[in-house]
């Protein structure tokens, strides 16, 4: 039941975040870990897989209508991948 329950908390800051242009990061991790996840483990590794999946569905509309400079995002997501620890 608290997985039905955080998966709906889950799914509903993922819409509204979305809708706002930000990560859900600062909702999932907290929830996360109050559900009884290990924070160095789990919350925040699976926080940052929400992020970046939300991230990508949120693009593909953008990109149908032509609306994303590749060649701009392609340098900052490589920048950001070497960076990345």
């Amino acid at each position: 039941m608290l997985y039905i329950i955080v998966a709906i908390i889950i799914a509903i800051a993922s819409f509204v975040f979305a809708m706002l242009g930000l990560g859900g990061g600062m909702v999932y991790v907290p929830v996360l870990n109050w559900a009884g996840f290990d924070m160095k483990e789990v919350a925040i590794p699976l926080g940052l897989l929400l992020n970046g999946l939300n991230t990508a569905l949120v693009l593909i509309p953008f990109a149908r209508k032509k609306l994303v400079d590749w060649k701009g995002g392609s340098v900052m997501a490589i920048t950001a991948l070497i960076a990345s620890p």
